[in-house]
């Protein structure tokens, strides 16, 4: 999943940088609450994340999604803050992965959760068989 902290930059123009870290800081803490210690999150640049899931569903996808959006519009309800999620699911046999396609078709994902409004996850499961 790629994880985009919806107009971060007006958040610092606006409010300050402090604020901006702090915004960061629960993004992190609500990617860590929402999947839990089976799964591998990170800063991925800038104003995103990447979050890691492993034997995952598009469904357990979905769900890990709904709770960090839930986390953020709860928690951060006084700032001006949403978050756009892409996650692309890869499933069958491990011999054909390549993590920069898998990365790429979540990126474009996100794009599309920003395209349809932001706030938002969308998500693609391609199966590959070996």
């Amino acid at each position: 999943m790629l994880i985009d902290v919806d107009y971060c930059k007006q958040v610092n123009d606006t409010l300050g940088h402090q604020t901006g870290d702090m915004v960061l800081r629960e993004v992190a803490d609500g990617i860590r609450m929402a999947a839990g210690s089976h799964h591998i999150g990170g800063r991925y640049g800038g104003d995103e994340f990447i979050l890691l899931l492993h034997d995952v569903t598009a469904d357990d996808m979905q769900f890990i999604a709904d709770r960090l959006l839930s986390y953020v519009r709860s928690t951060l309800s006084y700032i001006p803050v949403t978050l756009s999620i892409g996650g692309a699911l890869y499933e069958g046999d491990i011999t054909g992965y390549d993590s920069e396609v898998l990365t790429k078709e979540a990126d474009t994902a996100l794009y599309k959760s920003k395209e349809n409004g932001r706030d938002r996850y969308t998500g693609v499961s391609n199966e590959k068989t070996g």
